[in-house]
């Protein structure tokens, strides 16, 4: 059909517009002419004879030559095979090497650590050692053993306020020394172990000597009561003390007690022998 000017217009028969083309038909339609044109016989020259020829096959029509250029592959030879194994050998040898090496440092480093642990460890026994040094002392008034019986226990209890009185000077020059943390406000004394036979030897008139557990108090520490009464501890330096009734001599050590459970001290000493139990006294 054409408009009113004559010209032809898109019209189908029927008056209306003609449909628009399959796109997808297109696409198929170029990918075939792709392939076709990809397949064309092309113009090749033989690498054999040099003639060329209009094909579309591998091979020279003329002297059936492959156009295909194959490379030929490379055999190792014994002289190759021997100096890759040299080099794969070296390379192994090379790792052992620096691996053994880098084991070597980390062996060192531990070594170092354990010697720098020994040494702190021997400084703080020999420092545990001085301080545990035992301190003697006697005093000027009778023995207990040698007043009369009545009065026995009385000067027991005099005597042990004088070591009392001892271990807190001994406190108190520690702290001018730096040895340990201050104030010492006194010194307080109970009989050691705790125990029903230690406590019958206090009160028995015939014990010759007796051991205690001081404590050279920094501070009061408030306790939970006890069927009503008020209750209080100390926290303070802890000392052992050993008293002879028979010349009125008495000995005492300040200790330090190992480290409690799940925890561990740099270093520990013992108790020295003459602050330990008396024979006899347990």
């Amino acid at each position: 059909m054409a408009d009113e000017s004559g010209e032809p217009t898109d019209d189908g028969p029927d008056g209306r517009d003609a449909p628009p083309p399959d796109a997808w038909e297109t696409a198929r339609e170029r990918v075939r002419a792709d392939v076709a044109a990809a397949f064309a016989p092309t113009r090749r020259r033989c690498p054999a004879c040099g003639r060329e020829a209009l094909t579309d096959q591998r091979s020279c029509p003329h002297c059936g030559a492959s156009y295909v250029h194959v490379r030929p592959r490379r055999r190792l030879t014994r002289r190759r095979q021997a100096l890759l194994a040299a080099g794969i050998v070296i390379l192994g040898v090379a790792g052992g090497l620096g691996l053994g090496a880098a084991r070597e440092a980390a062996e060192d480093g531990r070594r170092a650590e354990r010697r720098e642990q020994a040494t702190l460890e021997a400084a703080e026994r020999r420092r545990l050692a001085r301080d545990a040094l035992p301190r003697r002392g006697r005093s000027a008034l009778p023995p207990p053993a040698r007043v009369p019986p009545a009065l026995r226990l009385p000067a027991r209890r005099t005597l042990l306020g004088e070591v009392e009185r001892a271990i807190t000077r001994d406190a108190r020059l520690r702290v001018r020394a730096g040895s340990i943390e201050g104030p010492i406000a006194d010194t307080t004394c109970e009989p050691y172990p705790r125990t029903d036979l230690r406590r019958r030897q206090e009160a028995d008139l015939l014990t010759a000597r007796a051991r205690y557990e001081c404590v050279a108090v920094k501070a009061a520490v408030p306790l939970p009561d006890a069927d009503g009464r008020p209750r209080s501890g100390v926290f303070g330096y802890p000392f052992y003390a050993v008293l002879d009734y028979s010349d009125a001599s008495y000995v005492f050590c300040k200790v330090t007690p190992r480290a409690g459970e799940g925890g561990r001290s740099l270093a520990s000493v013992p108790v020295p022998p003459p602050c330990r139990a008396p024979t006899g006294v347990r």
